[in-house]
């Protein structure tokens, strides 16, 4: 079984702000991720809020993230 890496990336400096590895990489773990990279960059209180890009996969498109990043 192979090992999954999930990472968190800054695109202003390209820094990772936090990541996941494990042998399986769902919606959840996408979606606590999501929140401690926030939370590392206090963008959870800032007025503007952050663009999320991601590749679309099955994770960043389930119901379970949605819910994690809707306003």
């Amino acid at each position: 079984m192979a090992t999954l890496l999930m990472s968190i990336i800054d695109v202003y400096d390209r820094a990772i702000v936090d990541y996941h590895i494990g042998l399986s990489c769902e919606s959840q773990h996408a979606a606590k991720v999501l929140q401690r990279a926030l939370w590392k960059r206090r963008l959870f209180e800032s007025h503007n809020l952050p663009v999320i890009r991601t590749d679309n996969g099955p994770q960043f498109i389930s119901h379970v993230f949605e819910g994690a990043v809707s306003i």
